[in-house]
């Protein structure tokens, strides 16, 4: 599906999950009888990308062992810092790289192939230097809203505490997914920081760094909010199941 242009995916599977309230690293707890970061991976794989990088750090060498006999690179977030800070592990293996860069998350196992190929189309047809993929919900509270202009670029992504009433309205929230320009990525990935209350690296900052440069950014909205956020506890884990394998 990569029409000529080559795919990277960076997928983010470094985090303990201290919310699984368990030692198994979250991404291996299992989604439909397998572990939900191979879930991810194979649909890296089904989009044809290459290189897959994996950003590992929780037990790395139980993940591995787990994707054993997979064309994957790994990557080490030894002390986790936040979303650009995991990407940014990788930006090494993606220097001279000339085509896209979709972003993933090891603990979203239930979105589906058409969603990812319809934002690289998005992102490709548009010509942005970044997509992001934002859902429509109907219960948007604690996401972050994502404003876009009335030609679908992107204005703002306001987190739910910050946002007027007007704004927590918005239906429309962030799903942590994103396709890049390989080049738009690692240019905006040097200049994300930590001034926040955080001290973390915020993934979202790099399109604001590339809409200051007067770099396009895109937005791909899906329907399908239930199968695109990752996610966080085991309850959320059985109630994905439920909706999906029912």
């Amino acid at each position: 599906m990569t029409g000529g242009r080559q795919l990277a995916v960076v997928i983010m599977a470094a985090g303990k999950g201290k919310r699984m309230r368990d030692d198994l690293p979250k991404v291996l707890h299992e989604f439909g009888g397998k572990p939900m970061i191979l879930w991810v991976v194979s649909l890296a794989e089904a989009l044809q990308a290459k290189p897959v990088i994996l950003v590992v750090g929780y037990q790395a060498d139980r993940i591995k062992a787990a994707l054993a006999g997979h064309d994957l690179q790994y990557v080490l977030q030894a002390d986790p810092q936040g979303t650009a800070h995991a990407v940014r592990q990788a930006a090494p293996l993606l220097e001279g790289f000339a085509g896209d860069v979709a972003v993933l998350s090891g603990d979203v196992p239930a979105i589906a192939l058409e969603t990812l190929t319809g934002l690289v189309a998005k992102h490709r047809a548009t010509g942005a230097a970044a997509t992001l993929l934002a859902a429509e919900t109907p219960d948007p509270a604690g996401y972050g809203r994502v404003i876009t202009s009335a030609g679908g670029h992107l204005l703002k992504v306001v987190e739910d505490r910050d946002a007027t009433p007007q704004e927590q309205a918005v239906k429309l929230v962030n799903t942590g997914v994103y396709v890049f320009k390989a080049e738009a990525l690692l240019s905006s990935l040097a200049l994300v920081n930590n001034d926040n209350k955080q001290n973390e690296y915020y993934l979202p900052d790099t399109l604001y760094i590339l809409q200051e440069r007067n770099r396009t950014v895109a937005v791909e909205k899906t329907a399908d909010y239930r199968r695109v956020f990752g996610v966080n506890t085991k309850d959320e884990l059985r109630k994905l199941h439920a909706e999906v394998f029912a």
